[in-house]
C-alpha cells in the first residue's frame, strides 16, 4: 500500500509496462477519493487447510522482497 503519495503511484504507473516485465501482471489500484493506492500481485493458495500456511507464508516474503527490489529501481 502506498500511504497518502498519490504522486508516487503515478511515478510508478508510468513505468508499468516494465515493473510488469519483472514482476508479472500487478492489480494497481489508484483508489479514487482515498488517501492511499495500492499496487498488488495475487497468487492462488488454499489457507483453509494448516498444511498450506507454510507455502503461502513463504511466497508472501518472496513477492516482498521480490517486489522491494523491483520498486526500489523507481524510486
Amino acid at each position: 500500500m502506498i500511504a497518502d503519495n498519490k504522486d508516487l503511484f503515478r511515478s510508478l504507473l508510468e513505468n508499468k509496462k516494465a515493473i510488469e516485465k519483472s514482476l508479472g501482471k500487478l492489480d494497481w489500484q489508484e483508489l479514487e477519493g482515498k488517501k492511499s493506492s495500492r499496487i498488488r500481485q495475487k497468487f492462488e493458495i488454499d489457507i483453509t487447510g494448516e498444511a498450506n500456511f507454510e507455502e503461502a507464508a513463504k511466497t508472501q516474503i518472496q513477492m516482498a522482497e521480490t517486489f522491494k527490489a523491483e520498486f526500489k529501481k523507481y524510486l
